[in-house]
């Protein structure tokens, strides 16, 4: 249920006073909602009879999930003592909407339930999923779920006695602000940013249809380390940048996939591994270019005007006769093959020498 633009029109500014709270939670229970989560923080005393009036709507619910914020900060915050009102906290079970976010403000882990000084507070989406509260542990929402497919309804209409009881008949009902001024929203994945209250239905969602697991970064960073070694065993660029190309999409489509199966996997420390990769190897390529002959992968004659090292030592140089009529004759796949002999005759008795080639069957080497 949304506290949204037009329930703001009605009620006036926000926060609204609590026995607007009282209205909404007896109207719903007299419509047969299986349970009312409001997803809004009860900070502290307002009007005392306003207060002492919500809280007996909430006890003649018996129904009620009220929030609790059990964290603040930044990254996974500190923790800190609940500061919801204790008349309220006395009159309905409560729930932490604490949890992480990254840098886009996005939930990234939401903890089975928070601890404080005096007890554990199970996690809202815990206790709306219905699932058996757990003691430690955190999980990630699954955000292929879309969050324009959760049904809603505006405060505005429960409030006006306008709506059809059926629509919130044995339904869990999460009541949360959904208007931009209020200021509390969130970057959901694949949508943008969007009220908070639908990040914590999302995550029950994630919760009611298995147990996700957290594998985080090594599975994948493995995988990119493993791929590396066998690209710097390939010869050519060509190889190198297509056994790159496959592995990153290869960790992105097993990152996908593995997420359908609420099994997540971090593929950022892997990509990363595959772009230092592809770097070096790119850069080493920048370097050659230009001394290297592209059939042999021997450094060329332009390689030997810039071969520092041999200017004090004598130049052998030698040339294979009718080189051209002999490759000519091999099959196209082939010169490669007769180079490799000749390179490895030419170094018999020196295996470490470097040997330069030249056009027209040319070899030289100090």
């Amino acid at each position: 249920m949304k506290a949204d633009d037009d329930s703001l029109r009605q009620v006036g500014r926000w926060p609204w006073p609590r026995p607007r709270f009282a209205q909404l939670t007896d109207e719903l229970t007299k419509a047969g909602a299986n349970r009312i989560f409001f997803d809004v923080s009860f900070f502290g005393p307002t009007n005392g009879s306003d207060d002492l009036q919500f809280a007996a709507a909430l006890k003649r619910s018996g129904r009620v999930v009220i929030a609790a914020n059990t964290r603040a900060g930044t990254r996974s915050g500190e923790s800190e003592a609940d500061t919801t009102l204790p008349v309220l906290a006395a009159a309905a079970q409560l729930g932490s909407i604490s949890w992480r976010y990254n840098y886009r403000n996005a939930v990234i882990e939401v903890p089975y339930a928070a601890k404080t000084a005096n007890s554990v507070i199970p996690s809202f989406s815990v206790l709306l999923s219905g699932r058996p509260p757990r003691l430690n542990g955190s999980f990630t929402p699954d955000y292929s779920l879309d969050p324009e497919s959760i049904p809603s309804i505006s405060a505005a209409q429960v409030l006006r006695g306008n709506f059809n009881p059926a629509r919130v008949r044995g339904k869990d009902v999460v009541i949360g602000g959904t208007s931009h001024i209020m200021g509390d929203e969130i970057f959901i994945p694949g949508t943008g940013r969007m009220a908070g209250v639908y990040a914590q239905i999302i995550a029950a969602e994630t919760l009611k249809s298995g147990r996700p697991i957290n594998a985080g970064w090594f599975p994948l960073f493995f995988v990119a380390l493993a791929a590396s070694g066998l690209v710097l065993r390939l010869r050519t660029s060509a190889h190198q940048g297509a056994m790159l190309g496959s592995c990153a999409v290869a960790i992105f489509v097993g990152a996908t996939v593995a997420e359908s199966h609420l099994l997540y996997l971090d593929v950022t420390p892997g990509l990363f591994v595959l772009l230092v990769v592809g770097f070096v190897l790119g850069w080493r390529r920048y370097r050659t270019r230009g001394l290297v002959n592209p059939m042999s992968n021997l450094p060329n004659l332009n390689s030997l005007r810039q071969y520092k090292q041999g200017r004090d030592q004598a130049l052998v140089g030698a040339r294979i006769l009718n080189y051209e009529e002999i490759v000519a004759s091999l099959p196209s796949d082939q010169e490669r093959q007769l180079v490799d002999q000749i390179a490895a005759r030419l170094n018999v008795g020196s295996p470490d020498r470097i040997l330069f080639q030249g056009d027209g069957g040319i070899f030289a080497w100090f």
